[in-house]
C-alpha cells in the first residue's frame, strides 16, 4: 500500500524519471535516504515497473483501436501486440474497442504493416487508427 509521500515521489518521477533523489527529497522535505528506500521498495513490490524517457521525434505516432470477437482471450492478443516492433504501449479497455495500442514508428508504411499484421488475427473484427498530431505531456 502506498501513502501520500509515495504518491508524490511517483508524480515527480513521472515528470522526470532521471530526477536525482536529492532533488526529490528537497522538494518533499524528506531525506535522500527516505526517497531512495521508498523508490526501491515500490520497485520491488511492482508499483514502479520501470523508468523511461519521452522523446520528441518526427516519427509517425498513432493509436490503433482494435475490436475483438466475443469469447476471445483479449489478454493473449494484447501480450502479442506488446511485442511488436514500434508498439510502445498496449491497453485493454472498455467501450466499443477492446484493445488500444500506441504505435511509434519511422514511417506510415511501418504503421500500415502493423495494422495489416493485426488484421490477420482470426478474432479481430475491426481496427481504427488515429494519428497523433501533437503531443502534450501534462507539463506546466
Amino acid at each position: 500500500m502506498i501513502d501520500n509521500l509515495d504518491k508524490k515521489i511517483i508524480e515527480l518521477l513521472k515528470k522526470d524519471s532521471r530526477c536525482p533523489f536529492v532533488e526529490i527529497a528537497n522538494q518533499l522535505g524528506v531525506s535522500e535516504g527516505t526517497v531512495r528506500s521508498r523508490v526501491h521498495k515500490m520497485s520491488e513490490e511492482g508499483i514502479i515497473r520501470g523508468f523511461t524517457i519521452k522523446t520528441s521525434s518526427r516519427n509517425v505516432k498513432a493509436l490503433v483501436e482494435i475490436s475483438i470477437a466475443v469469447n476471445t482471450d483479449t489478454q493473449e492478443i494484447a501480450k502479442e501486440l506488446a511485442g511488436y516492433d514500434g508498439v510502445t504501449e498496449v491497453f485493454e479497455v472498455t467501450g466499443d474497442q477492446d484493445i488500444i495500442a500506441i504505435v511509434d514508428v519511422e514511417s506510415s508504411q511501418h504503421l500500415n504493416d502493423i495494422i495489416e499484421r493485426v488484421r490477420r488475427y482470426d478474432n479481430i473484427l475491426s481496427t481504427r487508427t488515429r494519428l497523433i498530431l501533437k503531443e502534450h505531456y501534462g507539463e506546466v
